[in-house]
This record gives structure tokens, sequence and C-alpha cells, in this order.
């Protein structure tokens, strides 16, 4: 699932990542390959009192009314409302299947994915199934939480993947790439950072292990 930061510039994705990781692939012979950015959602509880107001996703303010006889009837309404704009966001969602999954938004090709909520309307996590986010207002130009997502390193050769550098060497932070410093090997030499918190240390996982 994703993980969330507040106000997460496009310089934070991991499109911005992996673009910088490839000029660089000449020289140290790996590639990096953007993931699917799937947010899931949140846990839903049953709010049969109508409420309508606007989601925010990817800076697009989107309406969306809840409080409909089921779970599943809410998260329905929610997934037309977003899919109907997402050839402005970016962001398509689709039903977990489940009241506990909720809605699952994703970006096909790895950029963030923000949510707000509109304050005031009562629109939330638990009645919408979304993925928690921050309350926003019309106008005032908040992104709402955003979610990162993560990209796969792969060798070239089929080599160890070695990364280190960064934290005060002057090379950038790795825990702000959503890496850490090791050597990976595996059956397909390729690492892959999960989508984190922006403040804390990513995982890294050797695929084929």
């Amino acid at each position: 699932t994703g993980s969330s930061g507040t106000g997460k510039s496009m310089a934070a994705s991991a499109i911005a990542k992996a673009t910088a990781i490839n000029r660089a692939t000449s020289e140290t012979g790996v590639t990096a390959e953007v993931n699917v950015n799937t947010v899931a959602g949140s846990s839903m509880t049953l709010d049969t009192t109508a409420r309508s107001g606007f989601v925010r996703v990817n800076g697009v303010d989107i309406e969306v009314s809840v409080g409909i006889s089921s779970n599943a009837a809410n998260r329905n309404a929610v997934i037309s409302a977003i899919n109907a704009k997402s050839e402005l966001t970016g962001v398509t969602a689709r039903d977990s299947g489940t009241d506990a999954g909720g809605v699952v938004l994703e970006a096909e090709d790895g950029r963030n994915v923000s949510i707000g909520f509109e304050s005031g309307t009562n629109l939330t996590a638990q009645n919408t199934g979304l993925a928690a986010g921050s309350g926003v207002a019309a106008g005032d130009g908040d992104a709402g939480t955003t979610y990162e997502g993560g990209f796969t390193l792969t060798s070239k050769n089929g080599g160890p993947i070695v990364v280190d550098g960064g934290d005060g060497s002057g090379n950038g932070n790795l825990s702000h790439a959503g890496l850490i410093a090791g050597t990976y090997e595996g059956t397909v030499a390729a690492t892959v950072t999960s989508q984190r918190e922006s403040t804390a240390a990513g995982e890294v996982a050797v695929l084929g292990d």
C-alpha cells in the first residue's frame, strides 16, 4: 500500500527518482523502472446519512455523495465519480471488494497520488473507503495528503546492486529515495523501494529471494 506525506512535490515522486537514476546508467549499470502507484483504501464504517462535497485527487476537486444503503454502494458512488475525472488526475479507482479494503486508487505511470477531503462536509476515509487525506478547502491550493510510489532497480549485467553514499556524503540522502545502503543479490538482481512515509527509510527487497 502507499504511504503518505503532506504537500509533497513531483520532485519527490518515483518518476523523478527513476529519471535521476537512469541518467547515470552508463556509469552504474543499473536501470530504474517506476512501479504502478497503488494506494490502499481504508476500512469502512457504514454511514447512511446523506453527505456530499468534494474529494481532491491530484489537485482536481471531484464531487462525491455517500450515505447510501451499504458500504458497497458507497464505494461504487466514489469509484464512478473518481473514474469520471481520471483523464485529469492520472488516477483510477477500483473496488477492493471488501469493507475492510475500501476503494483502491492506482496511478499506472507511478505518479504521486494526493487525496484531500473538503473540510466541513463530513466526508472521511471511513465513509468513502479512500485512503486517509487531510482537510482541504475550495481554492486553497492544498494538495492534501500525498502518497509516493516505488521503483525497481535492475542490474543490466545481472551482477549485484550496491547502494551506498548519501546521508551527508554529498550524494543526497538515501532514505529520501526510499533506499537502504547495502549490496543486493538475487535470482533476478533487482531491488524494489517500498512506498513509504516521506520521513522514514523505505524497505529494499531482492526479487527472487
